[in-house]
């Protein structure tokens, strides 16, 4: 009667230890796969990690006060909503409106911006350019456009637009064609700091502050009216605690100091 279940375990045990062989057998056969593979996946997450831009958050608190429903109301989201007051939902519902945006790009300037590439990584410079950009008009597809500037010497750039990227966009210009006054523009010519570059697409300024130390750099130059998406897009708001009318904001960026 004992003699059965003692059989039973040793089977389990030799199933056990078989499985365990085989288990090792298949790595030991697959070894190079398995280092390769390895090898090749921790390469594409540093190379991943090297090219990807850090993302920084900036946050801050507001502490909504309530006012007497009777008085003059100078809460500028509360006119924002064209209302006399209004929940916490609400205002955070207004603080991530296109209006709040707006009234942000009135004391900022962030539709030019500056980028340098080292080591085969680009870096966006924001108030660390060694030159700025001062823009006449440009017409819509010049807008946004990535320009290359190229310094030549202590004097001169080269600069020039960079086709859009991507194979998408390449295939639809081909498939499909933008009217004129929406195509990629394509330039390139010769100029010196600090006078006025005068094309049919757009006309600049190039004012060096400091020595370009760096062999590339590009910038790109949006009106700062069309800048609202670019707030929204980093922007969130939420309810600091549950039932209170503290309001947290945070707002995710590639540059620290724009944050």
């Amino acid at each position: 009667m004992q003699s059965t279940p003692n059989r039973h375990v040793e089977v389990l045990d030799n199933e056990d230890e078989i499985d365990i062989k085989e288990i090792f057998a298949v790595v030991l056969r697959y070894k190079i796969s398995i280092v390769v593979l390895t090898i090749v996946a921790t390469l594409f997450a540093l190379v991943n990690s090297y090219f990807s831009p850090n993302i920084y958050q900036a946050e801050t608190v507001l502490k909504l006060v309530a006012e007497n429903r009777y008085s003059r109301n100078t809460d500028f989201m509360a006119m924002a909503m064209g209302g006399q007051g209004s929940n916490i939902d609400d205002e955070i519902a207004v603080i991530q409106t296109r209006y709040m945006a707006q009234e942000a790009l009135k004391e900022l300037n962030i539709g030019t911006r500056y980028f340098t590439t080292k080591y085969f990584r680009t870096r966006e410079l924001y108030k660390d350019s060694p030159f700025v950009v001062t823009s006449g008009f440009m017409t819509p597809n010049a807008q946004g456009a990535r320009f290359e500037l190229i310094p030549i010497d202590e004097e001169s750039f080269t600069l020039r637009t960079a086709p859009p990227g991507g194979l998408r966009n390449m295939l639809r210009n081909i498939v499909s064609p933008p009217p004129e006054d929406k195509r990629p523009i394509r330039y390139e010519g010769e100029h010196q700091f600090g006078k006025q570059i005068d094309t049919p697409w757009f006309s600049f300024t190039i004012q060096k502050i400091y020595d370009l130390t760096n062999s590339n750099y590009a910038f790109s130059v949006i009106p700062n009216e069309y800048m609202p998406g670019f707030i929204q897009g980093g922007l969130s708001a939420s309810s600091y605690v549950k039932y209170g009318n503290i309001i947290q904001l945070t707002f995710d960026d590639t540059v620290p100091l724009r944050a």
